[in-house]
């Protein structure tokens, strides 16, 4: 009866480390599924966030493509200004070639000098004619090649205007990217933790069950103890 009493003693306090065990088995568990949930909904915001960085670097390319092709086009204005500047010069110079060979033969293009050099009135008005015409068609000249400047002007500033804008558009799409980035960065680092968080709790888990299989095969052998002294008794 003592060995007896001794074993159920012993019993007891196994089923109560069995208890104990199984009660820190549970709140592991409890632990565990939290931490998952946890990890769950960090997924998705992540998944959220990757989602968002996409459309944002979308956003991204084409505000640099629309700048890359605003840039382009002001390099090809660039260069029809520097082109119609030099045709404006050459066409001054050639005005300024004629005036002064003009000058040089004596035939300044008054009406006096046309008048004097006329063999009749039909052939001054000829000349006279000739002459308005050839500075009217040289003014004309002048005044499109100086309206294309202007023109090309005026479209240069609007397209650095646009892409003034565009390049403040990136710039806060940037920042916007820099933002997300960050909290991309602190959902990534938060799921770590709870990962190894995970980990640890399950080692945990791995340990008391372990530690519960031992105490059964204990609870087991002092029931068969018992039974058998009571047997024996």
């Amino acid at each position: 009866e003592k060995d007896i009493l001794e074993n159920q003693e012993k019993l007891n306090d196994v089923q109560e480390d069995i208890r104990t065990n199984e009660q820190k088995l549970d709140d592991l568990n409890n632990q565990i599924d939290n931490i998952e949930a946890q990890i769950h909904l960090l997924d998705e915001s992540i998944g959220i966030i990757n989602g968002d960085i996409d459309d944002l670097q979308s956003d991204i390319n084409v505000t640099t493509d629309d700048i890359n092709e605003i840039n382009s086009r002001i390099s090809e204005i660039e260069i029809q200004i520097a082109e119609t500047e030099i045709l404006m010069e050459e066409t001054k110079e050639l005005l300024l070639a004629r005036i002064r060979e003009n000058y040089m033969s004596g035939g300044n293009g008054s009406t006096l000098e046309l008048l004097l050099t006329s063999s009749d009135i039909s052939s001054f008005f000829a000349r006279k004619e000739l002459v308005t015409r050839v500075s009217e068609n040289d003014n004309e000249l002048i005044k499109e090649l100086s309206d294309k400047l202007i023109e090309l002007g005026k479209l240069k500033a609007e397209l650095e205007g646009q892409k003034v804008t565009l390049e403040e558009k990136r710039t806060e799409l940037d920042t916007q990217m820099d933002t997300l980035t960050d909290k991309q960065t602190d959902l990534e680092s938060s799921k770590k933790t709870q990962v190894k968080k995970k980990g640890d709790a399950t080692s945990k888990q791995n340990e008391v069950k372990y530690l519960l299989e031992d105490l059964d095969k204990d609870s087991d052998a002092y029931k068969a103890a018992i039974k058998r002294q009571e047997a024996e008794r």
